[in-house]
């Protein structure tokens, strides 16, 4: 039975496995498994460095030998020059023989190039560090460039509000908002603290029945609900404090009324199209239905009428208090103001309320049953000496 590394890039979120025969491989060997799992052998730049995932420990000799189920995390490293060919490439340049290329790049890479001296590693990281400083030096002075570009403009924004810093007299075509005159800025206006050049405030889409003149009509006056209407006058705005207070303590929900006495669509039942009575919702089309009328037709059929879903009972309707109680509300506005609702469900009502407030008519006696005592009713006085004097 094969064993099983398992592995893990920090940026993944769940670990793989590698198989291998035995109990052991050494970190070379798992290196190399990884990367051909991962697609990585031609990756000549970049090495693997392994860590244990419970301790923490780095796993930095290659021959070191690893356990079978052992849980490593992977992260991606520059390549290093391998140890044994530095130490060969030493040892031939002291004995005055010429250096060996020193291969590799990666160590997990099957196929190794050679690369350049010590040397030449030196002018490659010199020309590195000078490409990198060139373009910090780059980077810094577009950001003094795009820097000093915001300030401008921002500072040309401010032409037409107020003063732009540096400048001592506005522009030639910069009009001041309050006086509509040239030559100042406008926190130089000559006109400051007058409250004839004040930003006036007109009455819009306030009643004139909400507002009351004021005698002081100086403009002196200013706060909160102070306008002018569009003929000059100065009038307060006054709160309708009563008429709040009268619908906050009334609590009723007012529904508007069609003056033809036709029921709105979202009050009408889904099935009938009539006024919906004790609304209740379906589980299948959420459609809303009278209580009443669609639980008989549930017991009948089982089945939805409206969109014919199956296995559908009226144990399964869910009241809707809110449209009941919209219902309601529309019932009472449509009584209090005496219209007539185009409705049967509403008629065939009132019609049952009318029936069971009239007392029940009883037949009239016929003359013979009028005349002839009832039974067990017990005879008068008058009644019992007449019989005795008949007798």
């Amino acid at each position: 039975m094969a064993s099983v590394i398992h592995f893990k890039f920090r940026s993944a979120l769940a670990f793989e496995a590698v198989s291998f025969d035995g109990d052991y491989l050494s970190l070379q060997d798992l290196k190399r498994l990884i990367a051909k799992k991962k697609g990585l052998t031609k990756a000549l730049d970049i090495d693997l460095q392994l860590t244990e995932s419970n301790t923490g420990e780095e796993f930095a000799d290659e021959a070191q030998l690893i356990p079978k189920n052992t849980s490593v995390l992977v992260k991606k490293v520059n390549a290093k020059v391998q140890n044994g060919g530095l130490e060969d490439a030493k040892n031939a340049i002291g004995e005055g023989k010429s250096a060996v290329p020193v291969e590799t790049v990666s160590s997990f890479s099957e196929t190794k190039k050679p690369v350049a001296t010590n040397e030449a590693d030196d002018d490659e990281e010199e020309k590195l560090r000078q490409m990198m400083e060139q373009q910090n030096a780059d980077w810094q002075r577009q950001q003094q460039q795009r820097k000093q570009q915001h300030q401008h403009q921002h500072q040309s924004q401010r032409v037409g509000i107020g003063q732009p810093s540096g400048a001592t007299k506005p522009p030639p075509y910069y009009v001041c908002s309050r006086c509509e005159q040239g030559g100042h800025w406008k926190k130089d206006c000559p006109t400051n603290g007058d409250p004839a050049y004040d930003t006036k405030k007109y009455s819009v889409g306030i009643p004139i029945s909400r507002t009351r003149v004021l005698r002081d009509q100086s403009g002196q006056t200013s706060g909160d609900g102070i306008m002018r209407l569009p003929d000059g006058r100065l009038v307060l705005t006054v709160p309708a404090d009563e008429e709040f207070e009268r619908h906050m303590k009334s609590g009723a929900q007012e529904v508007p009324v069609p003056a033809d006495g036709s029921i709105p669509k979202e009050l009408q039942d889904a099935y009938t199209k009539d006024l919906v009575l004790d609304a209740a919702v379906l589980p299948c089309c959420q459609s809303n239905v009278g209580m009443k009328i669609m639980s008989d037709l549930l017991n009948d059929s089982g089945a939805c009428p409206i969109c014919l879903q199956p296995d559908i009972f009226p144990d399964m309707l869910k009241p809707n208090s809110k449209l009941r109680a919209s219902v309601a509300a529309f019932l009472r506005s449509a009584k209090a103001k005496g219209i007539k609702l185009q409705s049967k469900v509403v008629a065939a009502s009132e019609q049952r309320e009318e029936k069971a407030k009239t007392p029940p008519r009883t037949p009239p006696l016929k003359a013979e049953e009028a005349k002839k005592p009832a039974e067990g009713v017990p005879k008068s006085e008058k009644e019992d000496k007449k019989d005795d004097r008949d007798g």
